[in-house]
């Protein structure tokens, strides 16, 4: 969940690529573990690689609970 500014920080993560979402409403049920479900989110987002000790500011375009 995101602030009253629409921003959030995360910290500790581990180096790697993600991809950031940022959808309207909550997605309790978003399927992250299954990689073949995700792929409907593929040109969605923002992918980030991150290196040890990276900082990085992304900003991304909601996604509404329709798409």
């Amino acid at each position: 969940m995101s602030g009253s500014d629409d921003k959030f920080r995360l910290e500790g993560m581990a180096p790697g690529a993600y991809r950031v979402l940022a959808f309207k409403n909550p997605q309790p049920h978003l399927p992250y573990g299954d990689a073949e479900a995700m792929q409907a989110y593929d040109a969605k987002g923002q992918t980030v690689q991150l290196s040890p000790s990276q900082k990085t500011n992304v900003q991304v375009q909601m996604i509404s609970s329709s798409e």
